[in-house]
């Protein structure tokens, strides 16, 4: 996947590693694109959809997830995404690996996560340690192969959560093209040819 100029909010970094492919007898070039997204760009109030390259946000019906200024309950950085009323998802665009994000809430207990990869669906629940928090760490790295997270707060009342700095790797495998080898081998038979040929004497 190409970097997205259109997308500020979206950070690249590209890592590659060369593989070898014991079933095809090759080569190939497996690449971890790593991907931040912090909203910092949107302005406040605008609804979080299809914007972002990298995933798309599914609210359940009823709810609205929007960009928000972080408070004291993300004291960093500055911009944030709220839910509103009730639960979302977010579905990536392609398969991602160590998945992280940050969150703070007030006046809620816990919320919790199902998170499907490549090997099921896990749910898990995080807590909060008092009625307003700063920014706390979410790791889900020992999850690959991730497609979705939907997220479960059961929010109600004056209940709220910021969630922030949605951080993964993007995996790609590319094979080298078989065209280049076969021409190649083509060049090298043309070229013994060439040289079995007998001599014509004038």
């Amino acid at each position: 996947m190409s970097a997205c100029t259109a997308c500020p909010a979206t950070k690249l970094r590209r890592r590659a590693a060369h593989w070898f492919d014991a079933r095809r007898g090759r080569y190939c070039v497996v690449t971890a694109q790593a991907v931040v997204i912090d909203f910092d760009s949107f302005a406040v109030g605008t609804v979080i959809t299809n914007q972002i390259p990298e995933f798309t946000i599914n609210p359940v019906a009823g709810t609205i997830v929007d960009v928000v200024i972080g408070s004291t309950l993300i004291s960093s950085p500055p911009h944030g995404i709220l839910n509103r009323n009730g639960d979302f998802s977010i579905d990536f665009t392609n398969a991602v690996n160590n998945f992280s994000f940050t969150s703070g809430g007030e006046n809620t207990a816990s919320f919790g996560v199902n998170v499907t990869h490549s090997g099921g669906v896990t749910n898990l629940v995080f807590p909060f340690d008092g009625i307003s928090t700063d920014a706390d760490l979410r790791d889900l790295s020992a999850f690959s192969g991730i497609t979705s997270v939907y997220f479960d707060t059961d929010l109600s009342g004056t209940d709220l959560i910021i969630f922030d700095t949605f951080t993964f790797d993007i995996v790609t495998v590319a094979l080298p093209e078989p065209a280049m080898p076969a021409l190649v081998g083509a060049a090298l038979i043309g070229f013994g040819v060439l040289r079995k040929r007998p001599r014509t004497v004038p």
